[in-house]
């Protein structure tokens, strides 16, 4: 069936209804939304682990079992949806469970098939009355030799385990030791676990030292081999390349073919990761589909236009989509992007800022209503050309401040602004004239380009953006940036910069203007460039990460500034050994001269650090006298040890971070056995004796 035309507004409310703020969040078996959207590739794995369990499902046998796990967002419902589309499933009547809130969705659906019947757990999120039923749920399947789908966040998973009370024989019930495999990949019970008046042994895989994005596991029963799949959909990011599985068949799930592996931030052109991610087919798809506004020949000036204009230029979208995987690089802790959260990132990409309180929801309309009412390019003609221009792609996606002389105000913030901010190219927009290749000499910036332009000699009336375009290469993708909606607002801007200039009444507008346009320029090639805030950082981090996820890889990327982070000296020490007090309040080390005694555990500088992988997360791993102590290597401890240098503890916008995080770090080296017991006082570092029997 062909996929039905929908006008602007229309396309733009149905990216919105697949938001945060839509109503059409989450599939479920038996949804007609009668949209034809674009649809991206599943997580990696995803797709192969459906296709097997609906193979499975065709042929008699022993059921098989199928858990989703991943955050809200991920696909989860989607994909229990496509299980019963292809198999051709209608709901038994009266046979779901209703949740014990009020949500749009059930909890569970039944089906008869004609080998076996199917439980699906739709989203096992919903609690119900009688607690966390689950384990019941997995143990009723086994039991009844039912077939089950579960789609669940890995919190429900800890939950339940956490409310689950260990019998008085010490026995692990059946559905305790198939939910703590999914959620933590181990087998509790090496012997075989009594249930229902039978013996159940679970086999686990043996190939494989870490967890990847697909895992299985075999429960030998009375009815046969039952084999439980597990896709996790929240292991890999959307912004790199998805990794492959095995073709299954019915009697084999889909095993991962190659690891996750994280680009390198200054090579991802050359690899053209960003285009080949599910995230970059996603926003092809939805950009190249999306209408054109209505043209009804008014001549309007239309952002919203120009933003599908400039994003139909892969090589924007590129930038765009680096852009993305930096602010999931940048966050602290284990935050992602979903598909959820990029369908709220594309809308601020097309339509930009959400409409505030009062506006019209219909883009169109906004558009008609804020257009300048003065041809001549004046303040009145300036104010809304600055309004129109927050909703700029480049401007949108970080929720960028308004210029001070628009009162319309800042624009409604919403989650996927407030993370992606962090990577907002203005906070770090260093000089420099290297853009991409800046990792060639870390000393070395990229807003030279943009701000040589506001810099002295330009003449009254000269473009700004001109002026910015004289310095870029022939093949610079900020030229595929910028619009006609660009060229008028630099036109109006440097006709007030000109007419305010030498005007005192006008000095602090004049400042505004000039600020808010450079960080407006700054913003536009950034992007369209994929340079983000921290550039230098990032590809630092994920030179670490690429060298060391190979066994035989090895950086040193990073060595001495880590050193000089987690192990400054004690000044009067000639030994140069990190000196903790043993009795502080803080595990603080010793950097300065101390007048006072104080007890202090010493630890001596290690010769080199050594680094684990695992999906996005970086360890750090040192070795103190035959101890391994590790520390998640973050953002926030990157951006410490960067600005380590010269045997010196540097301070960021980040030590509130990562001071405790260090902190702990050396409170568990504390508790060392190997740790040497110190008395210091000034040049004076003693060691103590311990005397035994």
């Amino acid at each position: 069936m062909p996929r039905q035309r929908l006008d602007l507004d229309s396309y733009l409310n149905e990216i919105s209804k697949r938001s945060h703020r839509g109503g059409r969040q989450a599939d479920a078996p038996g949804d007609d939304h009668g949209s034809d959207m674009p649809v991206a590739p599943s997580m990696a794995g995803a797709d192969e682990a459906v296709d097997w369990f609906v193979d499975r499902m065709r042929v008699p046998g022993p059921p098989p079992f199928l858990f989703l796990i991943g955050g809200p967002g991920n696909g989860k419902s989607f994909l229990g949806k496509r299980v019963v589309e292809d198999l051709n499933l209608a709901e038994e009547p009266g046979s779901s469970q209703s949740t014990a809130t009020k949500a749009p969705h059930k909890r569970s659906y039944r089906y008869r098939t004609e080998h076996r019947e199917l439980l699906l757990v739709n989203d096992a999120t919903f609690h119900l009355d009688g607690g966390f039923p689950l384990m019941g749920e997995v143990e009723e399947c086994i039991r009844d030799a039912k077939a089950l789908v579960v789609n669940v966040n890995r919190g429900i998973l800890v939950e339940e385990l956490n409310s689950h009370a260990k019998p008085a024989n010490g026995g692990v019930p059946l559905g305790s030791a198939i939910v703590r495999w999914a959620s933590e990949g181990e087998i509790s019970e090496s012997d075989p676990i009594s249930f229902d008046g039978h013996d159940y042994r679970l086999e686990g895989r043996d190939d494989c030292d870490s967890r990847d994005f697909l895992d299985w596991l075999r429960i030998d029963s009375p009815v046969g081999e039952i084999v439980v799949a597990v896709a996790f959909l929240d292991r890999c990011s959307l912004f790199e390349l998805r990794p492959g599985a095995s073709r299954p068949t019915a009697e084999e799930p889909p095993m991962p073919q190659g690891k996750y592996r994280i680009s390198r931030f200054d090579k991802r052109v050359e690899g053209e990761v960003d285009c080949q991610s599910c995230g970059g087919s996603l926003l092809s798809e939805v950009v190249n589909e999306c209408p054109n506004p209505p043209d009804d020949g008014l001549e309007l000036i239309d952002p919203i236009r120009c933003n599908l204009e400039a994003l139909r230029h892969e090589e924007v979208r590129a930038g765009v989509l680096r852009i993305f995987r930096a602010a999931e690089l940048l966050a602290t802790g284990s935050w992602r992007m979903t598909y959820r959260d990029l369908w709220n990132a594309i809308e601020l990409l097309i339509r930009g800022r959400p409409p505030a309180t009062g506006e019209p929801t219909s883009p169109t309309e906004w558009i008609v209503e804020n257009q300048p009412r003065s041809e001549a390019p004046g303040l009145d003609r300036l104010l809304v050309l600055l309004r129109l221009a927050q909703s700029r792609f480049h401007q949108a996606i970080y929720g960028a401040r308004p210029c001070p002389l628009d009162d319309s105000g800042p624009a409604r913030r919403t989650r996927i602004v407030e993370f992606l901010e962090k990577a907002d190219p203005v906070r770090d927009a260093i000089s420099g004239s290297h853009g991409q290749s800046a990792s060639s000499d870390q000393t070395k910036g990229w807003a030279s380009k943009v701000l040589q332009a506001f810099e002295g000699g330009r003449e009254a009336g000269e473009s700004i953006l001109e002026a910015v375009s004289t310095e870029l290469d022939e093949d610079d993708p900020m030229f595929k940036a910028v619009t006609a909606f660009d060229v008028e607002l630099d036109e109006v801007v440097v006709h007030c910069l000109d007419e305010w200039g030498n005007d005192p009444r006008h000095k602090k507008n004049f400042q505004q203007l000039l600020s808010w346009y450079a960080e407006y320029l700054l913003r536009l090639y950034a992007t369209a460039n994929g340079i983000p805030a921290f550039f230098r950082e990032l590809v630092a981090w994920t030179e670490v990460w690429d060298t060391s996820s190979d066994p035989q890889g090895a950086s040193e990327v990073l060595d001495e500034e880590v050193m000089t982070l987690l192990f400054p000296g004690y000044p009067d020490d000639d030994r140069g050994r990190l000196l903790v007090p043993a009795f502080g309040a803080r595990a603080k080390p010793l950097t300065e001269s101390t007048t006072e005694p104080v007890f202090a555990k010493g630890f001596v500088t290690p010769q080199a650090v050594a680094w684990r992988t695992d999906g996005d997360f970086l360890e750090l791993v040192v070795e103190v006298r035959g101890e391994e102590f590790s520390l998640g290597f973050d953002f926030a401890i990157l951006r410490e040890a960067s600005a380590c240098g010269g045997n010196q503890v540097g301070v960021t916008d980040q030590s509130h971070v990562s001071v405790p995080k260090l902190e702990r770090f050396r409170s568990s080296m504390l508790n060392a056995p190997n740790a040497q017991t110190l008395v210091v006082e000034r040049d004076s570092v003693e060691r103590i004796g311990t005397r035994h029997g």
